[in-house]
């Protein structure tokens, strides 16, 4: 072959190495690109996990915190429900309490049902004189001469007494406590008949008395002698 041919190979061969070279420094490019990506991953990486933990430390801080909350909640709670069991048997020891005290309570009605008076007077009676008839309207319970009526009263012999002596028509109740009135004589028991006081016995303020009729009266002695005897009386409806 003359040197013509030697040429164009040589040529083809530099053309060749270069491609291959140009290949190679791509190749090289390449990787290096993608070592520094690995680089930046890894480093990315890192980062990403020490903010993790970071984030991880603070929740598990946040944790413990809302348990200690909790616990004190707690706490308070059983407290506050330890109170209320303490209060609900205060309350029935006192309701127990409330019970047994009414029990030895004087038995009352209510306000409404209490009857108005119907008559009342202060009078003085004087012995063998004149009476006193419970069931009178009239002034001074119709003071005057006896007429032997039910519930009429007179002083004889250091007495008050009915005047119909044969029939012991009046019942009569010392309260054990509490003043005589109506809410209280209308709701007493153990009432039982008399027909004579001595004086004494009727200046307590206990005394309730209960007519033929059902009435409720008072006879209350604000003084005596043997001559008279002073009287308060009230008659309810």
């Amino acid at each position: 072959m003359g040197n013509g041919d030697i040429t164009p190979r040589a040529e083809y061969q530099t053309a060749t190495k270069e491609r291959d070279t140009a290949k190679l420094n791509r190749t090289v490019a390449v990787l290096g690109a993608a070592a520094a990506f690995f680089t930046l991953a890894t480093a990315g990486l890192g980062f990403w996990s020490w903010a993790l933990n970071n984030t991880n430390g603070d929740l598990g801080s946040q944790v413990d915190a809302l348990q200690l909350s909790n616990d004190t909640i707690q706490r308070q709670l059983d407290l506050a429900n330890a109170r209320v069991v303490s209060r609900d048997e205060d309350i029935e020891l006192l309701q127990e309490e409330n019970r047994e005290l009414r029990l030895y309570a004087p038995p009352e009605i209510p306000v409404e049902e209490v009857h108005p008076i119907r008559n009342a007077a202060t009078v003085t009676l004087a012995s063998g004189g004149d009476t006193i008839k419970l069931e009178s309207d009239l002034q001074s319970f119709d003071y005057g001469p006896p007429t032997y009526e039910p519930d009429e009263f007179a002083y004889t012999n250091g007495k008050v007494r009915l005047t119909d002596t044969f029939m012991a028509d009046l019942d009569y109740l010392a309260l054990r406590t509490g003043a005589a009135e109506y809410a209280t004589c209308a709701v007493g028991m153990g009432y039982s008949a008399k027909s004579s006081f001595d004086p004494s016995e009727l200046m307590a303020t206990n005394v309730c008395l209960r007519l033929e009729s059902g009435r409720y009266a008072v006879i209350q002695v604000t003084g005596f002698d043997k001559e008279t005897v002073d009287l308060q009386v009230t008659v309810w409806q």
